[in-house]
């Protein structure tokens, strides 16, 4: 069955939403943490013999830990950007291009061909280049992962196209042909912390920093999905920002 479905463009205040996610994020894992070092403690202070328990809780701090500085860094990450990303009138194939320099090898090791349709002589948009870059790349990154659950003999493949959209836009396009998103989740893809990874993979914050960045370029995000058939996200982005939001020139 085939889904779409459409993100509202209104731009939210991104590093106000990504400060709360960061304070939120953090006491997960912390909590965590929290709990393995006291089942330590009073299994010491029993005079615990089992080394092995112990062992296993020691490894889930280190666990949890990593996904806590895992999910620093990715929001320290965002908040540089903020900071210091200008902008700018920018290629939008340029963009794709340079997102595209560090999935080479990942592509390759995984069998999965990419596809470029990028049209020609783009009116270049008004945007900030890093952070485009990373909604590119987290898109991707979905699409690459999508293909685990593929167990058939399909060729695998990842197209992207980029065209105008009207007068005063431009859309990209990013498809693979994975067995789609299920159903049943479709409408919480782009919600904070929600990952059908496994635990300790992934902050599920990809998808929704990628929402907030194409809101604050005044855009739209959708995505169709079809079982057995692949996910399409659709990014549409205007060619000029309203006059009120251009104030953000570095």
């Amino acid at each position: 069955m085939k889904s779409v479905f459409k993100i509202s463009s209104k731009s939210p205040n991104t590093y106000r939403t990504l400060f709360k996610i960061k304070t939120r994020s953090s006491k997960k894992p912390l909590t965590a943490i929290s709990a393995e070092t006291e089942e330590i403690i009073d299994a010491i202070d029993a005079g615990a013999q089992d080394t092995h328990q112990l062992a296993l809780s020691a490894k889930n701090i280190q666990k949890h830990a990593n996904r806590m500085r895992t999910i620093i860094d990715h929001i320290c990450d965002y908040a540089r950007d903020e900071r210091y990303s200008q902008w700018e009138q920018i290629n939008t194939n340029d963009v794709i291009q340079d997102s595209l320099l560090i999935f080479k090898s990942q592509l390759k090791k995984s069998h999965i061909k990419l596809h470029l349709f990028l049209s020609d002589n783009l009116p270049n948009i008004w945007g900030q280049r890093s952070k485009l870059e990373s909604v590119f790349q987290n898109l991707i990154v979905n699409g690459i992962q999508a293909f685990r659950s593929v167990d058939d003999t399909r060729q695998k493949k990842i197209c992207i196209w980029s065209d105008k959209e009207g007068l005063d836009k431009i859309l990209v396009r990013i498809k693979d042909n994975a067995n789609g998103i299920p159903e049943e989740i479709r409408e919480s893809i782009f919600r904070s912390f929600f990952t059908t990874k496994e635990k300790g993979e992934g902050t599920g914050l990809g998808l929704s920093i990628a929402k907030s960045i194409v809101k604050e370029h005044q855009g739209d995000i959708t995505f169709e999905s079809e079982s057995a058939n692949g996910t399409e996200f659709k990014i549409s982005l205007p060619l000029e920002r309203r006059s009120s939001s251009k104030k953000l020139t570095n």
